[in-house]
């Protein structure tokens, strides 16, 4: 790639373009002085070297001309060293080329007009003291191309005019050495141009850089407080989460022991009930009596489902131990459950189907009667719960993201629905998806709570899906036990 390319890629493409240009605009500013005095220097060697060669009006007024110039640009390089912001870099630039292109217009006049005057010694003369004076503006305009040529181009082309139209050998020659001067300075501010810029971006980027660093220091500096403080927070938080856990663990102990003691206080007194309704069917009573004992005996039958079921809860919540001795087949456990509810859900006129794969025939862990009471609780719940439609009981295996095989269990209503608000809270103690249903089919709400325990105690999972109005299905898996 060339300078010319190279520049124009530094130009076009360094993501400090504005500063580089104000940049370069002062380093132009910078040499006003040296400019001002070289053309002063100039002026001077000329009007004296060619006094009494030329009219003394036009070598006069040309004098003239270019000090009044020469006095313009010394006052715009003054008024920008006090007072630079008071224009923009843009104003700056063009009346520094305005103010230029006014030298060259100059030089292009005393070119053009005082050659012809001169005889070939003088003329070459003046040659020597433009191509001096032209070398110089090399030195004051390279920063922008522009600069260099509006000072250039005026005079040389003016000179070059001259040179081949006169009809001079001396003046032909020296037209052409003319070229290649021009092509030699013209190359050579192109390559200070580049050199400039590259300065400038670098050192530009190194700024930038020294100020990235400074900023990062000072953001790590900021984010090693903050840490600090987060850490402390964090600390306080941990202390308050453990306080607030040991807390939990507490209420949950005194809880659990609080319903084992009243389960067991209220159990005496019961069995002490049943007992004595047991006597006293013996005894000779009126069918009024008889019917009251019945409700007796099923309150009672009911009050100690209600305190084994609390009891049971207690149980599974401080043992957290897990079962995993005994084994079940699950075929066997649906058949089971299906026919001890197909009464219940034939006097709702529901059907009660069940649907056993052939791997339903694998023991799985988990003691019979733990398995038997989890599916009952979902099949009573489901004929509950649904007034239309039926009951479908699958169970089946699958291979779980452990790598083991499991049976799957799931019961399929068409009844109500849970909404999924409910339905996160539906194994926890004491809740209901409705609470509503507590007064018309009763319950504690411990159904599936305890379901949750006992499957889980089991080594398995629960879950459930549910859409308002579509229906339920209740699922639980439980790993097959591995042949030896």
């Amino acid at each position: 790639m060339d300078i010319q390319s190279k520049t124009a890629e530094l130009e076009a493409e360094s993501p400090h373009i504005t500063r580089i240009l104000i940049e370069r605009i002062r380093v132009l500013y910078a040499t006003g002085f040296l400019a001002v005095m070289a053309l002063y220097v100039s002026a001077l060697i000329l009007v004296l070297l060619l006094d009494s060669h030329l009219p003394s009006d036009v070598l006069y007024s040309w004098a003239k001309a270019l000090i009044v110039v020469g006095a313009f640009r010394l006052f715009l390089w003054f008024t920008f060293r006090k007072q630079e912001s008071m224009l923009g870099y843009t104003t700056w630039l063009n009346l520094h080329l305005l103010i230029s292109f006014c030298v060259g217009l100059t030089w292009a006049a005393a070119t053009f007009f005082f050659i012809p005057l001169l005889n070939t010694e003088l003329q070459l003369t003046f040659t020597i003291v433009l191509f001096a004076y032209l070398s110089g503006t090399m030195t004051t305009q390279y920063p922008f191309l522009a600069a260099f040529l509006v000072v250039f181009a005026p005079p040389g082309l003016a000179f070059l005019y001259v040179a081949f139209s006169e009809q001079s050998q001396a003046l032909y020659t020296v037209g052409l050495m003319f070229v290649v001067f021009s092509l030699f300075v013209f190359a050579m501010s192109r390559r200070m141009r580049h050199s400039l810029l590259v300065s400038l971006r670098l050192q530009l980027e190194n700024e930038a850089l020294t100020d990235n660093l400074q900023m990062q220091r000072e953001g790590t500096e900021s984010l090693h407080h903050s840490l600090d403080e987060e850490i402390k927070a964090r600390k306080h938080v941990e202390l308050g989460l453990i306080e607030a856990r040991d807390e939990a663990t507490r209420a949950k102990t005194a809880k659990s022991e609080f319903l084992g003691i009243i389960s067991h206080e209220i159990r005496t007194p019961m069995n002490g009930i049943v007992g004595l309704c047991s006597l006293l069917r013996d005894t000779e009573l009126t069918d009024e009596q008889r019917e009251y004992l019945d409700l007796i005996d099923q309150s009672s039958d009911d009050m100690m489902y209600l305190v084994n079921n609390i009891l049971e809860y207690t149980d599974l919540m401080s043992n957290s131990q897990p079962i995993t001795n005994g084994g079940c087949i699950p075929a066997e456990i649906v058949d089971q459950v299906t026919q001890a509810y197909a009464t219940n859900a034939a006097d709702k006129s529901l059907y009660l189907k069940k649907e056993c794969a052939p791997g339903a025939r694998e023991m799985c862990q988990g003691r019979p009667d733990s398995v038997s009471k989890v599916l009952s609780t979902l099949v009573n719940n489901a004929v509950k719960f649904t007034d239309h439609g039926g009951i479908t009981v699958w169970v089946d295996t699958q291979r779980g993201e452990d790598g083991r095989l499991y049976s799957r269990f799931e019961v399929e209503d068409t009844g109500l629905g849970i909404d999924e608000t409910s339905l996160k809270e539906l194994f926890e103690g004491f809740v209901q998806a409705d609470p509503s249903t507590t007064r018309e089919h009763g319950g504690a709400g411990l159904g599936l709570a305890l379901c949750k325990l006992r499957v889980e105690a089991m080594g398995g999972q629960i879950g459930a899906r549910s859409e308002p109005g579509k229906g339920s299905t209740f699922w639980f898996v439980l790993p097959i036990r591995e042949k030896h």
